[in-house]
């Protein structure tokens, strides 16, 4: 909780493990590998940083996983590396599911996801805004080069999540221009 309640986290926070676990228990998945991944896959959370991934799995393996099964652990830590965006699908239904959970902020009513995008860029405060635009907009138009949702029980989304999108890269275009 307390990784989780660090002052410059105003997304990746407990809030954001909450309402992953709520969409967890709607999908009926029952994986307590996936939950546990929800609950670690941000544990290490730095916007300067880009292992964040791989320190949480490390902090899952310091703090947690002697205690587990060690198939249950390495299910739980690969999960956990499964929401480095930076990384290609593989193609697992667990990891699937995880990183369509994750990304199911995307998907939001247009209002809530506004409060996200703004939640980012406080979150990349320490960036410039003409560096943070660019930065942004690449991360979001490769969202929009394949498929976003990859599992059934999010696949009826993808359409809310490309257009939240294509109005935050139309924004962030105005927002350039302003500057």
């Amino acid at each position: 909780m307390e990784h989780y309640s660090e002052s410059h986290r105003h997304y990746h926070s407990l809030t954001h493990v909450e309402s992953m676990l709520g969409d967890l228990d709607r999908m009926e998945s029952g994986d307590v590998a996936i939950e546990l991944a929800i609950w670690f896959h941000d544990v290490v959370y730095d916007p300067k940083s880009r292992d964040n991934e791989a320190l949480s799995a490390r902090f899952f393996e310091i703090y947690l996983a002697l205690w587990l099964d060690s198939t249950l652990s390495d299910n739980v830590v690969r999960l956990i590396l499964a929401t480095d965006y930076s990384q290609e699908r593989s193609g697992r239904p667990d990891e699937d599911l995880i990183r369509d959970i994750d990304l199911a902020i995307l998907a939001a009513d247009p209002a809530d996801y506004l409060v996200y995008a703004e939640a980012i860029r406080r979150e990349y405060g320490h960036v410039p805004d003409s560096e943070f635009v660019a930065g942004r907009r690449a991360i979001l138009k490769r969202f929009l080069a394949g498929r976003i949702y990859f599992t059934d029980g999010f696949s009826a989304f993808e359409s809310f999540a490309r257009r939240n999108i294509e109005s935050e890269i139309e924004l962030l275009g105005i927002d350039l221009e302003s500057k």
